[in-house]
């Protein structure tokens, strides 16, 4: 699924990387470090998630966020594709406030990362469950 394979690639530039939610520059040591349980369980990240691929997904004739959360092969496909996630999220000032995450430790856990060369790895790193997935606030 080359799709997938294109919005997962972690893009680096000289002296930084990017936002693994929209891709803006981080610098050494900025940002945030989630793990892929602690962004799968937003509905703000899905939503931002939609906002940004919207036109790839009008290609697959769904139209809207509801359309694709509900659609079983796009949206249940790039579920699975981001929860499988191995490796923590480095997540940028702007996009930190999708994510109802402890903002001193996901800085101090940047800090850790950016340290030992992208090797650290806070708790709960790897894949998240499916179950744990939300990609709509309950009522």
């Amino acid at each position: 699924m080359r799709f997938f394979d294109k919005i997962f690639r972690k893009k680096q530039t000289q002296g930084s990387l990017v936002c693994d939610v929209c891709n803006f520059r981080i610098s050494s040591p900025e940002g945030h470090l989630l793990t892929t349980t602690e962004v799968v369980s937003s509905p703000e990240y899905w939503r931002r998630y939609y906002e940004a691929h919207k036109t790839d997904f009008i290609v697959f004739k769904i139209y809207s966020y509801e359309g694709f959360c509900h659609d079983p092969i796009m949206g249940t496909g790039c579920v699975k594709t981001v929860a499988s996630q191995t490796k923590p999220w480095l997540v940028c000032e702007n996009c930190i406030t999708l994510f109802n995450v402890d903002l001193e430790k996901t800085q101090k856990y940047a800090k850790q990362w950016w340290q030992s060369n992208g090797t650290f790895k806070p708790p709960g790193t790897g894949p998240a469950p499916l179950s744990i997935v939300k990609m709509v606030n309950e009522q």
